[in-house]
């Protein structure tokens, strides 16, 4: 037999087998063909039955990671004119050099045979457990095409190539594109899919950077910024990367300030950090100045940030230096355990040391309360006059101890689109009048909620997550709206099958008995109680008083066991005018 009989053919993603004689009881393994990055063997059993055999070499380094194949495989024989046996698809099928691909054939087949193997697509599993990629898309044209692509994307800004928007910054203005600004910002996306000023002038106002910062702010988005100039202007980027919600730009800022801490600029660098919401980089501040004693080199400096610096944050920095206070040893068992001055977390602070920061943010802060401190009126005694302090409310900031609440709303599929074209209606009364951030976050579909410092009352952040609940429910806005406005408002939800178990066409009916002829019954029901109320396929939501939402309930309840429509009117006659009679 010669070397033939062994080779497979390849060409693209095809490759064939072709088998002149095969004898009984036989055994035939082919040589080893290249497809992707594997080299791939076929073997042939005939026994009782045709057995037909894939597999891949797989080097032992790479054993935890085998390719994962879609591929179309048939025989064709013609012998007795062309007769072709198909095997369904496979999709998606991980192979390993032991565990391959096996097709088991019930017919026999005699004299020449070809074994067409078709690949569809070849993927790799990723290194950290991800989402398989595969190597067709990601290869040659992505490896040869990225670099061409940057530079062209980055020409288009250097060269202003058909610019559509104006970025005016503080002392000058550059072009840019909205489709990439809308790609790589929500917050510009937002801008531009709305009414807003920067959508109908074209042009957005950027006046707190300068034009280099800008340009520089751009340059990232462009994917074409240059090492220094990114280092030049970290703190603007930061900033713009905080207002834009460009997270990447956010982390790589962190990491960058976080590489070159020192004396001069740890300061500003704890109050960013604080600002910006960044934990990676105030921590690392706070245990420069404390932990390693760099405290004491900037002492002039620090003692003015005691004074007018966040008391929050002034806060933190303070009670991480009694943690590191309370964890020295006293001056006896230093002697007795022979304790190491060097081993000390905090050589530069002694204890007479740690008091005195703390006397002097104890100072601080009894000053600032006694200058919002007002007083209401005296009470005279036999020996003094007694002075009754008349204490300001607390925000909601100071009750919840400075700390954000959150709030996340998630939006089903159903509800993106009407969320979308409604969105300022919801965020106007949110953000001017409630006080509360908010966001849509792309990426989960949830909509994302916190408090601010100027946020009046801590409960407003759940009247805000109400509200959107109940869009998301299915209620107008101008409805929903009644639960940021109003007291003692709900939202019940329950399914029909709650009530009673219907299938098919009784379901059916059910839900044509509680909405009437074009809506007439719950509009009825609506009026009557006062409430809202959303069928949404099976599932019933009412929005209303406690009161309110009951008696809706029981009408709705009557409807679904079969009581007609007439006898609920009447029942809701009878109760409504009670409820009239009691308030």
């Amino acid at each position: 037999m010669n070397d033939s009989a062994y080779r497979v053919d390849t060409i693209s993603r095809l490759a064939q087998w072709r088998i002149d004689n095969l004898g009984f009881s036989s055994y035939r393994k082919s040589d080893p063909f290249k497809i992707g990055k594997w080299n791939w063997h076929l073997v042939v059993e005939k026994n009782r039955n045709l057995v037909i055999k894939l597999f891949p070499e797989i080097p032992k380094l790479a054993r935890d990671n085998p390719p994962i194949a879609s591929f179309n495989i048939r025989v064709i024989s013609s012998l007795g004119g062309r007769k072709t046996l198909v095997h369904p698809e496979i999709r998606d099928k991980q192979l390993r050099s032991g565990e391959g691909f096996v097709w088991t054939l019930d017919v026999q087949l005699t004299g020449r045979f070809i074994i067409d193997l078709e690949f569809l697509d070849l993927k790799t599993g990723s290194a950290n457990g991800g989402e398989s990629r595969s190597i067709w898309s990601e290869g040659f044209t992505q490896n040869n095409t990225n670099s061409t692509t940057l530079s062209s994307v980055g020409r288009m800004l250097s060269e202003s190539i058909h610019t559509d928007i104006i970025i005016c910054a503080s002392n000058g203005t550059i072009g840019a594109h909205r489709a990439v600004l809308a790609a790589r910002s929500p917050v510009f996306h937002s801008m531009f899919s709305h009414n807003l000023k920067e959508k109908e002038m074209s042009a957005i106002n950027i006046a707190d950077m300068s034009i280099e910062a800008c340009k520089a702010f751009l340059s990232y988005i462009y994917s074409n910024i240059k090492h220094q100039d990114f280092i030049d202007h970290r703190l603007d980027l930061l900033r713009a990367a905080d207002k834009y919600d460009i997270s990447d730009l956010k982390d790589a800022c962190e990491e960058s300030l976080i590489e070159d801490i020192d004396t001069k600029n740890v300061l500003e660098r704890l109050q960013s950090g604080s600002m910006y919401r960044l934990p990676k980089l105030k921590s690392c501040c706070i245990q420069y100045l404390v932990k390693f004693g760099k405290i004491f080199d900037i002492n002039e400096e620090f003692n003015a940030f005691i004074q007018s610096g966040d008391r929050d944050l002034i806060g933190e920095v303070v009670n991480e230096i009694l943690s590191v206070w309370k964890a020295k040893p006293s001056i006896s068992q230093s002697r007795s355990h022979h304790y190491n001055l060097t081993a000390d977390p905090l050589p530069s602070l002694s204890l007479l040391s740690c008091r005195r920061i703390s006397l002097c943010f104890i100072m601080q802060s009894n000053k600032g309360a006694a200058a919002s401190m007002e007083v209401e009126e005296t009470i005279p005694t036999e020996n003094k006059t007694i002075i009754k302090p008349n204490f300001k409310p607390l925000t909601a900031h100071e009750i919840s101890d400075g700390q954000v609440q959150f709030r996340k709303i998630s939006v089903p599929r159903h509800r993106y689109t009407p969320l979308k074209k409604a969105w300022m209606d919801i965020y106007t009364p949110i953000y001017d009048q409630m006080k509360i951030d908010i966001r849509m976050n792309v990426k989960t579909r949830n909509v994302e909620m916190m408090t601010r410092r100027d946020t009046p009352d801590i409960s407003n952040l759940q009247k805000c997550a109400d509200f959107v609940h109940a869009f998301v429910l299915g209620f107008d806005v101008i409805d929903a709206v009644a639960l940021l406005r109003m007291d003692e408002l709900y939202v019940d939800s329950f399914e029909i099958k709650d009530v009673k178990t219907l299938k098919g066409e009784h379901l059916s009916r059910a839900i044509g008995r509680l909405s009437g002829k074009g809506g007439k019954t719950k509009f009825a029901i609506e009026n009557s109680t006062k409430t809202r109320i959303v069928i949404a396929d099976t599932k019933i939501h009412i929005l209303g008083s406690f009161a309110n939402i009951k008696v809706a309930r029981d009408s709705l309840c009557s409807l679904i066991m079969g009581s007609p429509a007439g006898k609920v009117y009447s029942k809701l006659r009878a109760v409504t005018a009670r409820l009239a009679e009691r308030f």
